[in-house]
């Protein structure tokens, strides 16, 4: 059974997705077909060989930081509630913001979304979609308690319910990811978060329905990142359905011979070359993977180690 820790693909052109202006690409690197579980990225370095679907570091949720970022929840030594009484003070009071973050870090148009909150909360909510974002890669668990923290104080506001949805599907939380992103989607009217809702049904065991779900999806309404991601997803439903060329064929699309190395690029022909190799069509599958590590400057993928192991 292949290692689907890396199985899961997200829509790198979500909301939230860092380098679209909002905070938390979902978590996507899954290149190839299996059911999305918990941690890892798809093809990424590490994976000793082992494909999945799992969406890359750059899909997964967390705010467009901008650098030289400072600052702190409070001044040192200072005790949460300040000098009211003990019984004043808030008994909740989440998990610990890192040090050094400030909220300014997210994009405007993040910033935009959250200023129908208090001021005072706008900022803690702010930071609190920060840490969840920096946390995704490393400590989904970690980022899910903060985007959770945020959402007792904005339930109402999308951009905090993507970052729940996002880092629980990042920790494999599918049920809740699902349900979360539901409401995103009912609450802006964007489909672009639709190729991780699918990939959460594939999580739950569901893959019919993450099919059905994103062939209601009109592709060419969307962007060309995320209608990769939706492909890769499909891609990952129709291999779990034991459609071995139907998912080869899926992925047949122009974006595949594009001559465009970004990292939604380079995911695609990953998952296709794995398919590929899953369908025991071995020297298609190492030719592809040799263009990839060619190719693959950033090192996305893990190409170059399946390369390796089929050409011997």
């Amino acid at each position: 059974m292949p290692d689907e820790s890396k199985d899961r693909p997200g829509p790198s052109s979500s909301r939230s997705g860092s380098g679209q202006g909002r905070p938390g690409r979902p978590a996507t690197n899954r290149p190839s077909d299996g059911r999305p579980s918990a941690g890892g990225s798809s093809g990424s370095k590490g994976s000793s060989g082992k494909s999945s679907d799992r969406r890359p570091a750059q899909s997964r949720p967390r705010p467009k930081v901008t650098s030289g970022s400072s600052g702190s929840d409070r001044p040192r030594g200072e005790r949460p509630g300040g000098d009211r009484p003990a019984s004043d003070r808030p008994r909740d009071i989440g998990p610990v913001i890192p040090e050094g973050i400030t909220g300014e870090e997210l994009d405007v148009t993040v910033t935009a979304e959250l200023r129908t909150l208090p001021e005072e909360l706008r900022e803690r909510v702010a930071r609190l979609l920060v840490a969840s974002a920096q946390a995704i890669d490393e400590d989904p668990a970690q980022a899910l308690a903060f985007a959770q923290a945020a959402k007792k104080h904005a339930a109402r506001v999308a951009v905090v319910r993507e970052a729940v949805g996002l880092s629980a599907y990042a920790a494999g939380e599918f049920a809740l990811a699902l349900n979360e992103l539901r409401t995103v989607r009912r609450l802006t009217g964007s489909d672009e978060l639709v190729a991780a809702m699918a990939d959460a049904e594939r999580g739950l065991n569901r893959p019919a329905k993450a099919l059905e779900l994103l062939t209601s999806v009109n592709e060419a309404a969307l962007s060309e990142p995320t209608r990769i991601e939706m492909r890769l997803v499909a891609a990952g439903a129709r291999a779990d359905l034991g459609q071995g060329e139907a998912a080869l064929l899926t992925l047949q699309i122009p974006a595949l011979t594009a001559p465009y190395w970004d990292e939604p690029y380079v995911r695609l022909r990953y998952g296709y070359a794995d398919h590929l190799a899953r369908q025991g069509r071995v020297e298609e599958a190492a030719t592809w993977f040799e263009r990839i590590a060619r190719q693959d400057t950033e090192q996305f993928t893990d190409a170059d180690v399946r390369w390796a192991e089929l050409s011997g």
